[in-house]
């Protein structure tokens, strides 16, 4: 989570200097007979359907900065963004997921498919791998038969969006036996019903690329990896050519499990995001 001076950098930088006179021209026009978010989301809305940016600016500073908010109140206030598909404005759902860390927000999708549109596949992945890995922490998944998956419609349609988010890399990398697993664990799990057709696309996608033979052949240097640890520096250049930086720091430590004899079984492995310790060293947890 950032501290102050890192949150209003970031609202100079999007949206220019101007946030005390903001706040003061969307307090002053906002009903004392509705809610402050409910004022704030109608006059969001309004400001989208006439193009007015620079009043869309100033409510999303105010709402975002404003303390008296919680989350789910600023989670509504991005709803009119993700709505009217106001891309330019998606980074304020990067600053809602570092103001609450721990959000279970299905804003979380529409920012991993917002990072997916515009080419940034890794940082697409590691925000997708976290909020699975916040979903499975909470206890909302269900994989025994007597469990009941606790998901809701939407949570279910940004969950899917960002498991499949967090397999594009290996895909993109060759690893598509992972890939493929990952779809085979989203059939299992309870409550994802809705979604299992599109785990049975991918699957079958997944195994007609690997009856090419240099798929096959890629994929099997993966497959290797993931069991004994070794082509480790294949894996580090590979992702490092193709930019994936924070997959490379999830593989380097995967391979480290591995060679002590510790490797982690795949349906734990998966669940777990990385995250740095106190003394700022990368872990799996």
């Amino acid at each position: 989570m950032s501290d102050g001076s890192k949150k209003n950098g970031w609202f100079g930088k999007l949206f220019g200097k101007k946030q005390e006179s903001s706040v003061n021209t969307v307090a002053s026009d906002t009903s004392d007979t509705i809610s402050k978010v409910d004022g704030l989301i109608w006059q969001l809305n309004k400001a989208f359907e006439s193009n007015n940016e620079e009043m869309a600016q100033k409510i999303l500073i105010y709402g975002l900065s404003n303390e008296e908010l919680n989350e789910e109140e600023k989670e509504r206030l991005l709803f009119p963004v993700i709505h009217h598909k106001q891309f330019s404005f998606y980074p304020s759902i990067h600053l809602f997921i570092r103001l609450f860390p721990d959000t279970l927000s299905t804003c979380v999708g529409a920012y991993v498919d917002f990072l997916l549109r515009t080419g940034r596949e890794d940082e697409a992945a590691e925000i997708a791998r976290d909020y699975v890995h916040r979903v499975h922490r909470a206890g909302l998944l269900a994989v025994e038969q007597s469990e009941a998956g606790q998901l809701n419609a939407r949570q279910v349609e940004a969950f899917t969006l960002t498991l499949g988010a967090s397999t594009m890399p290996y895909i993109t990398l060759g690893a598509r036996s992972y890939a493929e697993r990952v779809m085979l664990l989203g059939k299992k799990l309870k409550g994802l019903e809705m979604s299992r057709s599109y785990f049975d696309k991918q699957i079958e996608m997944i195994r007609e690329e690997l009856k090419d033979a240099k798929n096959s052949e890629v994929n099997a240097m993966w497959e290797e990896f993931f069991s004994s640890g070794k082509n480790a520096d294949r894996v580090s250049q590979a992702c490092l050519a193709l930019k994936l930086e924070s997959l490379a720091v999830r593989f380097e430590l995967q391979a480290k499990q591995v060679q002590v004899g510790a490797a982690i079984p795949f349906e734990k492995e998966f669940f777990m995001a990385v995250y740095k310790n106190e003394q700022g060293d990368a872990v799996l947890m």
